[in-house]
C-alpha cells in the first residue's frame, strides 16, 4: 500500500481524476466536499471516505481553513516516491 499525507488549501485547483488504485481518504481537520462519480460527500475532521478503483473523484475545500488528510492506496503506487526517515521512530 501507499500512504500520502496531504494539505489542501482553500482555492486550490480542482482536478477530477481516476486511477486503478483503491483509495481511502481520512480527513483529520478542515471541511470539504469530496466528489466521487459526481456525488458530493460532505466531510469534516474524523470522516473517512472509500473511493473504488477507476471512480472519478476530487476534493473541494469549504471555508478558510486547509484540509489535512491521509490517503491510503491499494495496491502500492509505483508512481509515488517513498521517503525513508534518517532514524527509526523506535530504537532498541
Amino acid at each position: 500500500m501507499t500512504l500520502q499525507l496531504g494539505q489542501i488549501w482553500p482555492g486550490h485547483e480542482k482536478r477530477p481524476h481516476r486511477h486503478e488504485y483503491e483509495q481511502i481518504a481520512m480527513i483529520f481537520t478542515g471541511e470539504c466536499n469530496f466528489y466521487v462519480d459526481g456525488v458530493a460527500y460532505h466531510l469534516t475532521g474524523g470522516c473517512v471516505m472509500s473511493i473504488p478503483s477507476n471512480a472519478e473523484h476530487y476534493i473541494e475545500v469549504i471555508g478558510n481553513d486547509p484540509v489535512y488528510a491521509l490517503d491510503i492506496f491499494w495496491p502500492k503506487r509505483p508512481d509515488r516516491v517513498e521517503s525513508v526517515p534518517d532514524k527509526p521512530f523506535l530504537s532498541d
